[in-house]
């Protein structure tokens, strides 16, 4: 019986689609390929989306709640004015991609990478950040709060208005230059 809002994707390759307006829960994106594709004013609650790749793919408006995301890789992809609440997002590879107004809540992103990454407006509340990589990206207007940044890399960056409240610093890594551009708190 397929559940009415369910889309299963799983090793499916998906190029130049729009998903709008779209409730997609339980939706499977396992070992898929989703390329030039948007995906916008769409909730994905309780979904699969491991070892994914995303390529060229613009998230906007999006609500991503309690999803599991291992091993994905997401390519020249944009999030814009996006939320990931409960979501389990670990040792992704993130690369070329921007991130406007986003919004991780109680998530985890352990172990994952940012490669020449743009992060503008955006916060991490209650995450577990350990060993995440941020390196040789733009940081402007990211805050993180209560979260646990334990062995994160920050080197090589452009940043500019960075706030750290009530963390787990230890053992993060920043160039000296970067220094006066990161308020702890």
């Amino acid at each position: 019986m397929i559940k009415k809002n369910f889309l299963d994707l799983n090793n499916r390759k998906v190029t130049n689609e729009t998903f709008k307006n779209k409730k997609l829960d339980e939706t499977l994106f396992k070992f898929s390929s989703i390329k030039e594709s948007k995906i916008e004013y769409c909730s994905l609650t309780l979904s699969d989306v491991g070892e994914s790749n995303f390529e060229k793919v613009c998230f906007f408006n999006c609500e991503i709640n309690k999803v599991k995301n291992f091993h994905g890789k997401f390519l020249e992809c944009e999030f814009n004015e996006c939320s990931f609440f409960e979501s389990d997002n670990r040792d992704n590879i993130f690369k070329n991609c921007k991130f406007n107004k986003l919004k991780f809540e109680n998530s985890t992103l352990r172990g994952s990478i940012f490669d020449n990454c743009q992060f503008l407006d955006s916060s991490f509340l209650n995450c577990d950040l350990k060993k995440v990589n941020f390196e040789n990206s733009i940081l402007e207007k990211l805050s993180f709060k209560k979260s646990d940044l334990f062995m994160s890399n920050f080197k090589n960056n452009d940043i500019e208005n960075l706030t750290v409240e009530n963390s787990n610093t230890f053992m993060i890594k920043f160039d000296e230059k970067s220094n006066k551009s990161i308020k702890f708190e």
